[in-house]
């Protein structure tokens, strides 16, 4: 039996389709679980896709590495999953980690500060001269 529209003119094949697609995109538009709302998400910024994440008031973009929209989506949803999960903290460590501060702190941004932290590191003993 065939399906039929709003005027009850029955619909053809490509109505059918654009209206199920266009449904399944509308139930995955609010789902921030589903590949699909991820696929709207990221952008193209030079050759590979980023994604900017809203998550408990604050908001961060992340390289995704792929110039493939849909591994894009995928490493998305997977970011999104560490942050509801463990955190922002331990997201931004994971995917991130050119933006933690702890990290950062490692490497001085001066020649004395790259010595004493050589220092403060090394397991040799300071020897007298």
């Amino acid at each position: 039996m065939a399906e039929h529209g709003e005027s009850g003119k029955p619909r053809n094949i490509a109505q059918i389709l654009h209206t199920d697609a266009a449904t399944a995109r509308k139930k995955a538009s609010g789902n921030r679980f589903h590949l699909d709302y991820w696929k709207q998400c990221v952008a193209k910024v030079g050759e590979s896709y980023s994604v900017q994440i809203y998550f408990k008031k604050k908001r961060v973009r992340f390289p995704l590495l792929t110039g493939d929209k849909d591994d894009a989506a995928r490493r998305a949803l997977a970011i999104f999953r560490d942050i509801e999960r463990d955190g922002w903290e331990a997201a931004l460590e994971e995917h991130k980690p050119e933006a933690n501060p702890k990290a950062n702190a490692v490497f001085p941004s001066t020649v004395g500060g790259l010595i004493a932290a050589a220092v403060s590191l090394s397991s040799r003993a300071a020897s007298p001269r």
